[in-house]
């Protein structure tokens, strides 16, 4: 299923493919760290200041600058996956992908890790009282009237025979133009202060050539990818998981968004191009 969105000015001016339910996979990161940002603008929380038990901020997970490793490349975790078993709990995901030792000194170093964003979700939930689709249902979704996204939480919703609970951050799932129109709206329609949004977009170059061949430099923020290639800056996010895509991008007032099944990261990227220039 191949399916593709074009938002201009708030609205969609082209949509082909499946309507139905897709997942967002790390595109809800943006979405976490948007709630973060409002809390933060609220004074509940600071980005700076030293977590109680970790050695990091909230700042440095949200741009994956902890120090973390990660879980998804672990053999038990794909072999557990390909077997249909159920997500493990979460302290024990933290203690067989080795959460407790750090790659590199919070701050000095870049690795892209979703325990990270399992953590803020931690402290999000903690700081409101609110589970996390609640949470970014009241303070992301509605202010910028983005309906008909809900967080995963059931078996087979993110994937066949794949147990939500896998994604220990969250996933939200909607149709693909949701997602284009919260990528839009947010960069263009203040449901962050200027000031905040500019916090999120204040992004640092990730070490080394990217991996990823679409891409000519990448830059990370809170959330947020700022990319270039072809010499178009874009701004986004993308995800995948078991059996599937997802890339959002914006730039020049234009939003696009693909999704696929069976398609690595690198082909969604490339349609998303293709609409953008």
């Amino acid at each position: 299923m191949d399916v593709r969105v074009v938002v201009e000015d708030g609205a969609i001016v082209h949509e082909e493919g499946d309507r139905s339910e897709v997942p967002w996979w790390s595109v809800t990161k943006t979405a976490i760290a948007v709630a973060t940002l409002t809390l933060v603008g609220e004074g509940r929380l600071d980005l700076d200041a030293p977590l109680a038990g970790r050695a990091c901020t909230l700042r440095q997970l949200l741009q994956h600058r902890a120090g973390l490793r990660d879980y998804g490349a672990l053999p038990a975790y794909q072999e557990a996956v390909a077997r249909r078993e159920t997500a493990w709990p979460p302290a024990v995901m933290l203690e067989r992908a080795k959460a407790d030792q750090p790659l590199y000194e919070p701050g000095k170093g870049w690795a892209y890790s979703n325990i990270g964003y399992f953590f803020v979700r931690e402290i999000l939930e903690q700081t409101t009282g609110e589970p996390l689709g609640q949470l970014l249902e009241r303070r992301v979704l509605q202010p910028i009237a983005i309906p008909g996204v809900r967080l995963a939480t059931g078996w087979g919703e993110l994937a066949p025979d794949y147990d939500s609970g896998w994604v220990y951050h969250g996933s939200l799932i909607g149709p693909l133009a949701q997602t284009a129109l919260f990528i839009d709206r947010l960069l263009s329609d203040g449901l962050l202060p200027a000031d905040l949004l500019g916090t999120m977009l204040d992004a640092v170059p990730l070490p080394g050539r990217p991996t990823d061949p679409v891409w000519e430099s990448v830059r990370y923020g809170l959330g947020i990818a700022i990319t270039r290639t072809s010499g178009l800056e874009v701004t986004g996010h993308n995800g995948g998981g078991p059996g599937s895509s997802i890339a959002v991008y914006r730039s020049r007032g234009r939003t696009a968004a693909a999704f696929a099944r069976g398609a690595d990261q690198a082909t969604v990227e490339q349609n998303c191009m293709a609409m953008l220039m």
